[in-house]
């Protein structure tokens, strides 16, 4: 069917415009694409002082709130890609549920090797915990999410800071392991966060797997992973939970029956992370 030229010039100016609308959108500021439920939400980036310059959140919060809940996320990509601005959609789902949702935009491992991701970390805990009126947060109810590499960051700087529950998706919390792993790139990816070979700097190989900061203080922990895992063992969460029992303190271990290597979205997964944070950060008396 032959459409005039009148229409076509019609029809091609609306589609224009519409990719124009759709790129105005994408580009804009998130507290403007973000709408809440009862209440404004505030979804910005915030700037996080360091002692290496600083590093930024980017932050979803009710700002009529006091005393809630909060979770810091820390997003994988073996220590030298992602940010903590792709999990909008999952951050509003919490947000939803009572939390202020936080993640943390760590210096990648190709411009800070170990321990720096880690004390962008922690220093990103402690802003908060600092700033808790600013944000409405109770400091003493905060949990970690890290997926992957995030994973073993999140894990090291909870056992570290104290917070009230930790939240393992799939994470390679042991580097030293990653080397002999069947995923090369796992291995390539710890060898770049540590920036030497473990002959070379073994106290810092040491320090990098979670399993080394264990103790009798640890805070309780959710640990996923797909039996099947393509990207991280499954053996470097099995190990995690046999020293946190070894040492006392309370853990879980989910193995998913799947081959990937992210689950949140899995219903079954979503629900047990869902369950372990309401219990983690329920306000205490």
């Amino acid at each position: 069917m032959r459409i005039g030229w009148g229409r076509a010039v019609a029809r091609l100016t609306v589609l224009v415009a519409g990719f124009a609308v759709l790129a105005a959108c994408a580009s804009a500021p998130l507290t403007q694409r973000l709408h809440g439920t009862g209440h404004e939400i505030v979804a910005d980036h915030v700037p996080v002082p360091t002692a290496s310059g600083g590093v930024s959140l980017v932050a979803h919060y009710d700002p009529t709130r006091h005393h809630a809940p909060w979770i810091l996320y820390v997003h994988g990509g073996y220590w030298s890609s992602g940010n903590g601005g792709g999990n909008e959609v999952w951050s509003e789902r919490l947000r939803l549920q009572g939390f202020q949702v936080f993640s943390v935009d760590y210096r990648l491992s190709q411009v800070a090797k170990w321990p720096g991701p880690l004390d962008d970390v922690k220093a990103a805990i402690g802003f908060l915990r600092s700033h808790a009126a600013t944000y409405g947060l109770d400091p003493t109810r905060g949990d970690l999410v890290g997926f992957s590499a995030g994973g073993q960051l999140a894990t090291i700087a909870g056992l570290e800071t104290g917070v009230a529950g930790v939240v393992d998706l799939d994470g390679s919390v042991d580097p030293l392991a990653a080397l002999s792993a069947p995923n090369k790139e796992l291995g390539r990816a710890a060898r770049q966060l540590l920036g030497c070979a473990p002959s070379a700097c073994p106290a810092g190989w040491q320090d990098a797997r979670t399993i080394t900061h264990v103790d009798a203080t640890s805070p309780p922990f959710l640990i996923v992973h797909s039996r099947e895992d393509p990207t991280v063992p499954l053996g470097q969460s099995v190990a995690l939970a046999r020293a946190l029992r070894a040492a006392g303190r309370p853990v879980q271990l989910f193995v998913v029956s799947s081959r990937r290597h992210e689950n949140i979205s899995l219903p079954a997964v979503n629900s047990r992370v869902n369950r372990f944070l309401a219990a983690t950060t329920h306000p205490s008396g």
